[in-house]
């Protein structure tokens, strides 16, 4: 039965009897009857004066009071069954929702995971294949440049020195030739194989010269600082006045710097050190506190033998 109030207007309608007839005999009100008609059972008062209500209904429109008692509690039996059947139906939905949400969330979580776990690897791979540049091997390659670029500039010097002792001798000939014409008698003429031997040994003598200022300048030109740790020690540099660095080594460990000019040093714990400057010993100033500030190191520091 889809509803109980539509059974009993039914019933009413088909005997012609009104509201009005019901509610006058019954002392039932006319709202109430309107309620019950039309399934509004929340209006209505308890359970059990709407069975009176039913039976005064049915006795005032000639209907079967059992029979209509039987016909509600039908009615209430399903609209129980249904109104419970919703109530599973909509937790069943709502847990199902709640799964569903669950698995959009692990999902996701995963998808992020994976995502940062690639650009991680990524990331890795890329600082793996980036070669890498020490600054001590970078500052070897400038000096390294600089020593060439000075050899080439002494050797174009000794080759213009060399052009110019020879226009020297040429023009020197050039001026002694008149002369030598008009005094052939007094003043005998230069061997051949003389003027060659002087001219030899003008060029040897540039040559040696040229080749002393090269050593020179390789070894004033470029200081090479050695530290060797025999205890573990601090060092900060400044080098040529402008670049700093520092370096904390272990003991047994050794380290180079490179400059053109000078060092200055900051040194800790110099009793676990050894310096050397260009392959020289470095004599190092007494110091009660095993550190030095503000030390600086040129080509004076080295300890020449004596």
């Amino acid at each position: 039965m889809d509803s109980f109030g539509e059974y009993l207007k039914k019933e009413r309608e088909l005997r012609g009897i009104t509201l009005d007839e019901i509610s006058k005999y019954s002392n039932i009100s006319k709202t109430y009857l309107k309620y019950l008609e039309s399934d509004d059972f929340e209006n209505l008062p308890a359970d059990v004066f709407v069975r009176g209500f039913i039976r005064c209904y049915a006795q005032n429109t000639g209907m079967d009071g059992n029979e209509a008692i039987l016909a509600y509690n039908s009615f209430i039996e399903n609209k129980r069954d249904s109104q419970v059947f919703s109530d599973i139906s909509t937790e069943k939905s709502t847990k199902f929702d709640i799964k569903i949400s669950y698995f959009w969330a692990i999902a996701i979580f995963i998808v992020l995971s994976s995502f940062l776990l690639v650009l991680i690897n990524f990331s890795k791979d890329r600082e793996e294949k980036q070669p890498f540049v020490s600054d001590e091997k970078f500052s070897q390659g400038v000096d390294e440049i600089d020593v060439e670029e000075s050899k080439n500039n002494i050797g174009i010097t000794l080759g213009s020195n060399t052009t110019e002792e020879e226009s020297v001798i040429e023009s020197e000939d050039m001026e002694i030739q008149p002369q030598r014409e008009g005094i052939l008698e007094k003043i005998p003429s230069p061997s051949p194989l003389t003027e060659i031997e002087g001219t030899s040994e003008i060029i040897e003598g540039t040559l040696e010269t040229s080749e002393r200022t090269l050593e020179t300048s390789e070894v004033t030109d470029i200081l090479t600082l050695t530290m060797e740790a025999t205890e573990d020690a601090w060092i900060g540099l400044e080098i040529d006045g402008a670049e700093k660095k520092e370096a904390l080594l272990r003991k047994g460990e050794t380290s180079r710097w490179k400059a053109k000019e000078k060092f200055v040093v900051i040194l800790g714990n110099v009793a676990g050190t050894h310096l050397k400057l260009n392959e020289k010993d470095i004599v190092m100033p007494e110091t009660s506190s095993n550190v030095i500030k503000d030390f600086s190191i040129t080509l004076d520091n080295i300890n020449l033998p004596q």
